[in-house]
């Protein structure tokens, strides 16, 4: 009896312990299942997107306009552009050195609207920026210079925030959620600010500062795609969990839509309700059936930089 008493409280507590496990697994399974029907939806069977007002409501233009002249206003309304791109940035010291590095660069070839071309050209590259925790949530001046200089700077009606990782420019990762939230509301923002101040621009793209864009072949390019259902860009696939390679989307430093994939994004109303995060639910919600996804060749007209989507 004595040898074998050791061995009844072992099952004993054994037992115990599976019934305390069998709950807990229960409510695992279950958290599991509605993180994933939140944060991925249903898969392929994914239902139509609602369309919301995110289209129809013009923003107000004059606050994202504050640093271009009426002037220029009026020209870029009288071009009509084949693209314009919106190139999300932060005002701090090292995204100022990569924005003029790309004045410098690439924004130099022929077929670049620009200030001192009088904006005449077929591809329209504008930086989105707005107030940065690290100013006070308010414009430097170096970035009033800046932009009062080569009139090219959209003010976002949004705030930056600092990032909370450790990671530098010119690394891959994360830059934390806040930061990557507010990137997203930026892309979001500058869809709706583009198809209502270039409502003649056939195709609308979300850049990276970082970036080198071989124009020439890009523009070549372009204007051979279809003008309707066009998501163009590097494809790369998402994966969750159990989910591989169900999902793709193309990596944020060039990604080019035509204006009426653009419109069917920013009218979804998902992201009226969840802020267009884009690391998560632009990846995932933006692009409705039929949609023309075309891959971009490695090494291509766009080169970036920075491991980043």
């Amino acid at each position: 009896m004595l040898v074998e008493k050791p061995a009844v409280l072992f099952r004993a507590r054994k037992s115990r312990i599976s019934v305390y496990m069998l709950p807990l697994m229960t409510l695992l399974a279950l958290a599991m299942v509605g993180y994933t029907l939140y944060g991925i939806g249903n898969g392929d069977h994914t239902p139509e997107p609602a369309y919301g007002k995110g289209y129809e409501d013009p923003p107000q233009l004059d606050a994202y306009l504050r640093f271009i002249p009426p002037d220029v206003v009026s020209t870029w309304k009288a071009r009509e552009f084949l693209v314009v791109m919106g190139i999300p940035s932060v005002d701090i010291d090292g995204r100022q050195r990569r924005r003029d590095l790309q004045r410098e660069t690439c924004w130099q070839y022929n077929g670049v609207a620009r200030q001192r071309n009088n904006f005449t050209g077929e591809l329209l590259p504008l930086y989105l920026l707005a107030p940065h925790q690290s100013n006070g949530y308010e414009i430097s001046e170096s970035l009033w210079k800046e932009a009062t200089k080569s009139h090219d700077v959209i003010i976002l009606p949004t705030s930056d925030v600092r990032p909370s990782t450790r990671k530098r420019i010119g690394e891959g990762g994360s830059w934390g959620l806040a930061a990557e939230i507010v990137m997203s509301r930026k892309t979001y923002l500058w869809l709706q600010f583009a198809l209502h101040m270039f409502p003649n621009a056939s195709y609308i793209v979300k850049g990276d500062d970082d970036m080198f864009m071989h124009v020439p072949q890009y523009l070549a390019d372009l204007r051979v795609m279809p003008r309707r259902g066009l998501y163009m860009g590097r494809l790369n696939t998402y994966t969750r969990f159990w989910r591989s390679g169900a999902l793709r989307y193309t990596l944020g430093y060039c990604t080019t839509l035509s204006k009426d994939v653009a419109q069917a994004v920013v009218s979804i109303q998902a992201f009226e309700a969840r802020g267009a995060h884009t690391d998560t639910h632009f990846k995932l919600f933006s692009i409705p059936r039929p949609c023309n996804v075309l891959r971009g060749r490695h090494g291509g007209p766009c080169a970036t930089g920075e491991n980043k989507t």
